[in-house]
């Protein structure tokens, strides 16, 4: 059985101080047919890992992801290396700022992906991208009417 990851969840506490969750449609199925193989096969037992809700970085036109990526294509482009190889630059760069990391398998840490990031972490790769490119003295084209940062 796979693990399930819901976004966000509401809380539903009673008077008494008994907690419960409020399951998105969108999951109920594979919520309850976790909940019976656990209760048939691991004694009734759930592991559950609590975080606050994130709100993930904007995608699509002119949003935080188009924005990163053009920085780094344009950096790219620029010193003539590869997209991903400035990139991952970029978000090693930022961890100084308080980019998050993982762990991987073999015990390496390196960044989040940015499809994880919040909108404040994009918000980091952004202002990590505008510092690479004034080290190497380029101006970075800004949004769709030829503004330079």
């Amino acid at each position: 059985m796979k693990k399930l990851c819901i976004p966000a969840v509401k809380i539903l506490t009673t008077q008494s101080g008994k907690a419960g969750i409020s399951v998105p449609a969108a999951y109920r199925e594979y919520y309850q047919s976790m909940l019976a193989y656990c209760i048939e096969k691991r004694g009734g037992y759930i592991s559950i890992t609590f975080y606050p809700p994130r709100k993930p970085r904007s995608t699509g036109k002119k949003s935080q992801n188009h924005h990163l990526n053009g920085h780094i294509t344009q950096i790219a482009q620029f010193i003539g290396d590869d997209f991903d190889t400035v990139k991952m630059h970029i978000k090693r760069t930022a961890i100084k700022r308080g980019y998050p990391t993982r762990d991987t398998k073999l015990g390496d840490v390196v960044p989040i992906s940015e499809a994880d990031s919040t909108t404040e972490e994009c918000a980091m790769l952004i202002d990590t991208a505008h510092e690479v490119a004034d080290f190497l003295s380029l101006k970075l084209y800004e949004g769709e009417t030829n503004e330079f940062n």
